[in-house]
């Protein structure tokens, strides 16, 4: 076959093949037109997944201790010998404890003639016992109008500390020697008829718990003895034995105080024999906001006149204002006053064997405010009224030339209004001052005679440097009255107000040595506190101190 057959052959196959192809394309786009598209958001679904219900079992590697095995090596003694030398012992520097010096004496002397001596030794840093001695003199020789006068004292102690009990005993001589110098001068036996010369004897014994837990049952325990007497062998002897229990009971404090006592006085070859007793219980509730105190004053007295009981309530509560800053307070209370011997010439030592008494305070109601205006200022400002029995006074008796105690013995009443206030600056300034307005309601006296209607006490403290410390006191008496009892007649005398000034000044030259002066009544007024018997004028006193 030639070549231009096959070329017409393959030509015609070539159109064959190529037809069927077209014919195909143009059936297929006859079929797209009727095919429509649709659209839409496509949300998959998940399948919940299937949980195989068996637990993993994962393989236990196996661990294979290894095992040592020791060859022991025989012991063998070797011999030795030691090498024994001294060595230097080691300074222990500022570790060791500074010796304290709580010893001291002061020696000084003053115008009127006026010797003063004064010394305490004691035992320092003992955890077992402690121990000390005071003794102190003071006397002047006076004028013609401010006669001699004298004041001896000796004191000492010892105590005994235990692991749960402490132990102590003390004991104190006093003798007061004082003369009624309103005793007319021209009476040929005026001294040894002014002359008063008071001694005491005490003695006391005390032992207590020193637990520290406050849970633990706590006990104070006290025995105590005086015999008082004068020159004239007017004499008391007391006897009294009292404690204290504390213990709390489901977080909460109760306390018990209870005390029996036994005075006798014998006066003027008389002998009167008083017995007291007192059983007093207190509950103690203290928040961060508030405390209340609760409890009741029960006490019998018995004399020779019969037995009486009192029954006295005693309450307190106070609330926090300001936490730590400002409490307001109020309570009730009442108590007994015993009037000794030994109390009314201590108060008042121009006396003539006075009477002993009992004073009954049957129901007081006081409140106020206390608390701090600053991390060194304190004050209290309180008001109380009183419901009194049988309360003492002072008056003048002109046939013995001396002071003479005064009974209001109705029922009367005491409103009393006191403000304090204590501040300080730094270590340089401390101050402090007090002010009381009283007022007395009586029932057979018809003045609260020997009484001030208004009292002022102050002080200030000043460190200048290092070296110099100086000292105020302040004292003030608002008007008062006495009541001079006469042989036929007796009268009532106003005493005018007074004020007493003091300055004292001490130089330290070193730790353990410097000097004072105290300059008494500066403003060297005579005043009277009690009627017919001027304080000494303007008086002076210097000296040293030591400590060792």
């Amino acid at each position: 076959m030639n070549r231009p057959i096959q070329f017409i052959i393959l030509m015609n196959l070539g159109v064959l093949l190529f037809s069927g192809k077209a014919n195909a394309q143009l059936k297929d786009t006859l079929i797209d037109t009727k095919v429509f598209e649709v659209e839409k958001t496509f949300k998959p679904i998940l399948s919940e997944a299937l949980k195989i219900p068996v637990n993993p079992n994962p393989e236990k590697p196996e661990l294979k201790r290894p095992e040592f095995k020791y060859d022991q090596v025989a012991i063998q003694a070797v011999a030795s010998e030691p090498n024994v030398y001294t060595i230097k012992p080691l300074s222990m520097g500022t570790s060791v404890l500074p010796k304290l010096k709580g010893n001291y004496m002061r020696v000084g002397f003053g115008n009127y003639s006026m010797p003063m001596g004064e010394i305490y030794l004691n035992t320092v840093r003992n955890r077992k016992v402690q121990a000390g001695v005071f003794l102190k003199h003071l006397s002047a020789s006076g004028n013609e109008q401010f006669n001699n006068f004298s004041n001896n004292t000796a004191y000492g102690y010892v105590k005994s500390l235990q692991k749960k009990q402490v132990y102590s005993l003390d004991a104190y001589y006093y003798r007061n020697r004082v003369q009624l110098y309103a005793t007319p001068k021209d009476n040929q036996n005026a001294e040894e008829l002014g002359k008063r010369v008071y001694q005491t004897f005490d003695i006391k014994g005390a032992i207590a718990s020193s637990h520290s837990d406050s849970s633990d049952f706590k006990h104070h325990t006290e025995l105590n003895f005086y015999r008082y007497q004068n020159q004239a062998k007017d004499a008391e002897n007391d006897y009294q034995i009292k404690t204290r229990l504390n213990k709390t009971f489901e977080g909460i404090p109760f306390e018990l105080d209870a005390g029996l006592r036994i005075n006798q006085y014998q006066f003027q070859g008389m002998e009167f024999n008083r017995r007291f007793f007192h059983f007093n219980p207190m509950i103690r509730l203290d928040d961060k906001d508030f405390y209340l105190h609760g409890g009741l004053n029960t006490f019998f007295a018995t004399d020779s006149n019969g037995t009486n009981s009192y029954f006295f309530p005693k309450a307190e509560g106070g609330f926090h204002l300001v936490a730590k800053k400002l409490v307001v307070y109020a309570g009730l209370t009442g108590n007994p006053l015993i009037r000794t011997f030994r109390s009314i010439t201590s108060e008042n030592p121009f006396m003539n064997s006075p009477m002993a008494g009992l004073t009954v305070n049957r129901f007081e109601i006081f409140g106020g405010f206390k608390g701090q205006l600053g991390p060194m200022t304190a004050f209290t400002l309180q008001s109380s009224s009183s419901r009194l029995e049988n309360n003492l006074f002072y008056g003048y008796d002109s046939s013995s030339y001396s002071q003479l105690a005064l009974y209001d013995s109705g029922k009367g009443s005491l409103t009393r209004l006191v403000a304090s206030l204590t501040h300080g600056i730094g270590d340089k300034w401390r101050f402090g001052t007090q002010v009381a307005v009283n007022n007395y309601t009586l029932s057979t006296l018809s003045k609260a005679f020997g009484r001030p209607e208004l009292e002022i006490q102050a002080h200030a403290l000043y460190h200048m440097g290092e070296k110099f410390t100086i000292r105020i006191d302040y004292s003030y008496w608002g008007k008062r009255y006495s009541l001079i009892k006469k042989p036929n007649s007796q009268e009532e005398v106003k005493l005018d107000p007074f004020n007493d000034v003091s300055l004292g000044l001490e130089y330290h030259y070193r730790k353990n040595l410097g000097a004072f002066v105290n300059l008494n009544n500066l403003a060297s007024t005579g005043y009277q506190r009690w009627y017919n018997y001027p304080v000494y004028g303007f008086n002076l006193l210097a000296g040293f101190n030591f400590t060792f």
